[in-house]
């Protein structure tokens, strides 16, 4: 058993000893993007598609990304009228849509929340980004979109930024809540 092993060894030796090797003065050509992608670059995400104005001018759509763990993922739309729409991704009880009904109260604090001239969360807690400060990696992030009023507004938080706000927090549980997702992400009802 040996035997063999040995001479595959030193057939493996002798074929790469007979490989010429560049001098350390060489230039070595750099590799073409072609070369390791194939004949083109790979294809670009496409561009989110622009979402229609809301009938009653408001509504809130968030989005808890994965983790490199076991970190839930999924995407929770709350309507004026009341409607909510989960999308469960991964690491959730209940995956695929469904369809609820929001907190009416819930709903109504929520809406006079983010309408309010004065709240100031809007913006970016990402990792370089002034919200940011201390940074773990492998932490899940949360994208809200909110439309109110006229106008469109946009919150994007790593939850591994150490100096955001802790109303950002606050906020995304407010929206579980008022959209009653847990009874699709751990399967559990909050009523």
């Amino acid at each position: 058993m040996k035997k063999p092993v040995i001479a595959a060894l030193v057939l493996l030796v002798a074929a790469c000893a007979g490989t010429p090797q560049p001098s350390p003065d060489a230039v070595v050509p750099a590799v073409p993007p072609s070369a390791v992608f194939g004949s083109k670059p790979p294809a670009q995400l496409p561009a989110p598609a622009a979402r229609a104005v809301p009938a009653d001018g408001f509504e809130v759509r968030m989005q808890r990304n994965a983790c490199y763990g076991i970190c839930p993922a999924y995407e929770l739309v709350l309507h004026g009228n009341g409607e909510v729409d989960f999308r469960g991704i991964g690491h959730v009880a209940v995956s695929g849509t469904q369809h609820g009904q929001a907190d009416a109260q819930a709903l109504a604090a929520l809406r006079a929340q983010l309408s309010d001239p004065s709240f100031g969360l809007w913006g970016s807690y990402t990792r370089g980004k002034r919200g940011c400060g201390s940074w773990a990696t492998d932490m899940p992030a949360v994208s809200i979109e909110a439309y109110v009023g006229d106008r469109r507004q946009h919150i994007g938080h790593d939850l591994g930024c150490y100096q955001a706000p802790a109303a950002l927090k606050a906020l995304e549980q407010a929206i579980d809540t008022t959209g009653r997702s847990e009874q699709w992400v751990s399967g559990r009802s909050s009523d």
